[in-house]
């Protein structure tokens, strides 16, 4: 790299590549590279005045040069704008088809629910039930707080019932009591609760 400009102004220096020229190892002598790939050597004493000359000897040339790379980097920025802009349309288009195909799919499967059925789960007492339910669940998720509601806490367990159940649900059930604070009677209330009100009895 080059540190020295040799007393040369801008209108000079912008003709040589400052990063690739260097000071050979005698340091008598510069070996200077201009935009137009050009390298010359070019002796300490009275560069200033050499360099100069030959810039003015091949500006035409290096003029070129300098107008062709500022062409190729315009042409570069604008392959740049104009991909981006292609991307980001790809993108927005798969975006787009991806979220009509997730509508889609989300519709069909809507309206392959069979009218009666559709009819069963939508009554009033369900979406009473359904957005109660959602609101619990919604509270629980921004809270942290347990998603079984109060209610269920304050129920009075004052009869005793033996059942028989698989060791694994009911260690699970067990660990999750304690992971929620909350007792396996109150757990257990919630979820014989919640089956009942499902089958309507």
């Amino acid at each position: 790299m080059l540190n020295s400009t040799f007393g040369l102004n801008k209108d000079y220096l912008k003709f040589i590549d400052k990063e690739n020229s260097f000071q050979n190892e005698n340091e008598d002598s510069y070996t200077l590279i201009f935009v137009s790939g050009a390298k010359e050597v070019f002796k300490k004493t009275g560069i200033k005045k050499a360099v100069i000359n030959y810039i003015e000897l091949h500006k035409e040339n290096l003029e070129l040069s300098i107008q062709k790379t500022e062409n190729v980097s315009n042409q570069s920025e604008r392959l740049q704008a104009t991909n981006k802009e292609e991307i980001d349309k790809n993108v927005s288009n798969q975006s787009q088809i991806f979220q009509a195909d997730k509508n889609n799919n989300a519709l069909e499967v809507f309206n392959s629910i069979p009218v009666e059925r559709l009819k069963r789960l939508f009554t009033l007492e369900n979406i009473d039930f359904l957005e109660k339910f959602i609101e619990t669940q919604r509270v629980a998720v921004i809270t942290g707080e347990p998603v079984i509601p109060d209610y269920y806490r304050k129920l009075s367990n004052n009869k005793s019932v033996s059942i028989r159940m698989n060791e694994d649900i009911y260690n699970r059930l067990k660990k999750h009591s304690i992971d929620i604070g909350e007792t396996v009677a109150t757990i257990t209330n919630y979820l014989f609760d919640m089956y009942l009100k499902e089958i309507k009895k």
